[in-house]
């Protein structure tokens, strides 16, 4: 049985979600082949990718990526296993026996504050009025899908609800035999997870609070995670050598360290640390590493030896990528929160036997990145980081 992934756009967690999910399906589960249909995360490997651009509402564009994998997959399995990115496996599971869950019955809701609820209002509406049962099917477990009885239902209604309607739940009072009622398994907190749930999903702004425990009991890459490159080159060009790493602290043009930074043999930067102050930042730059999106004129403006993509989905065309958790799992120290670029150059540079390392513009935070907005929210946590840095690393801060 394949399995179908349907994403949306823009993961605030770059699709750590996605890659954490692959590893608890291919952990529990017995299955085909992955589709994913929506966004294309940078690490994907092995799955067979459908492009789709948003249309619409989320059940308007549920439909549609399912109607595009039937579609482009022709030898798509008859019965599929419809997935999101927030759904984990943690007890063994097979699909040719998984049923099909309900939470109870659909409820009206005029609710305008609240879409979802609207639509599944509108949806128990519509089923009423079709004489069909109401089941609520909007529950975060996996739907097995068959793409002929998907394609024998009238999907009109659903565009011309205002909110349009819950395919989940048109589908499975159509077609659905025999569904199982269940409790809903979306948490908050890691303590909520009951020793029977074989597979459970998070609240979209608590991921982070489960990343711990899922990289934790999911350690192993899966298939589905392309294979990072280990930067052998950059290593080569880092070993031995005296490596200035200049970050982007606000801090940094308080302090008259540019000539000092020039004179070292490798000096890092990153993303928008664009030279302003020659005096505090010097002008040298052999390497620089993005997390985010420049211009060619951007890239070009800082005269690196060597460009590297942190991120594979930015257009800069450079030829070296790597993620924050792939670098030997870096960072898996540092709680609910993604390694800085900073963090990762420092572990590149002892991996790649600098002769010293030495920062600038770093302070943890003291004060913000000098190009950030006023009301930007960190993805890092750097206290955790500054503590690893001086614990397992031999650095001198300037």
């Amino acid at each position: 049985m394949d399995v179908v992934y349907i994403l949306g756009n823009g993961s605030q967690y770059d699709n750590e979600e996605l890659r954490l999910s692959l590893r608890s399906l291919e952990a529990n589960c017995k299955f085909d082949r992955v589709i994913i249909v929506g966004e294309h995360p940078s690490f994907l490997e092995n799955a067979i990718w459908v492009p789709f651009k948003e249309k619409g509402n989320p059940r308007v564009n549920h439909l549609e990526k399912v109607n595009e994998v039937i579609d482009a997959v022709p030898d798509l399995s008859e019965d599929f296993v419809l997935m999101y990115d927030d759904i984990f496996f943690i007890q063994p599971i097979e699909f040719e026996n998984y049923p099909n869950y309900y939470k109870g019955q659909l409820e009206r809701c005029t609710n305008g504050n609240n879409l979802f609820n609207k639509c599944l209002g509108d949806t128990k509406a519509y089923l009423e009025s079709i004489g069909a049962t109401t089941y609520n099917f909007s529950v975060h477990t996996p739907v097995i899908y068959n793409k002929r009885l998907w394609k024998q239902i009238d999907w009109s209604p659903v565009y011309e609800a205002p909110e349009g309607l819950s395919p989940r739940c048109i589908y499975g009072n159509l077609k659905c035999k025999n569904p199982v009622k269940c409790e809903d398994c979306k948490y908050e907190v890691e303590e909520q997870i009951k020793p029977y749930d074989r597979c459970f999903s998070v609240v979209s702004n608590k991921f982070k609070n489960f990343t711990r425990y899922l990289r934790k009991r999911f350690d192993m890459r899966s298939s589905y995670e392309e294979l990072f490159d280990n930067l052998t080159q950059v290593k080569d060009f880092i070993a031995n050598k005296r490596v200035a790493i200049v970050g982007n602290a606000e801090s940094i043009f308080s302090k008259s360290n540019g000539s000092l930074i020039d004179q070292f043999d490798v000096v890092i930067r990153f993303n928008r640390g664009f030279v302003t102050k020659p005096e505090s930042q010097g002008t040298k730059t052999d390497i620089l590493i993005m997390a985010c999106e420049l211009t060619e004129e951007e890239r070009k403006s800082f005269g690196a030896k060597i460009y590297i993509n942190r991120m594979n989905r930015f257009r800069n065309p450079t030829p070296l990528h790597f993620q924050n958790v792939d670098i030997k799992y870096i960072g898996r120290e540092i709680e609910d929160a993604r390694a800085s670029s900073g963090f990762i150059a420092i572990n590149l540079c002892v991996e790649a036997k600098a002769k010293s390392i030495d920062l600038f513009g770093f302070d943890w935070e003291e004060t913000p990145t000098f190009y950030n907005p006023a009301d930007y929210h960190t993805l890092h946590n750097y206290a955790d980081e500054k503590s690893l840095v001086f614990s397992k690393f031999k650095v001198k801060v300037n």
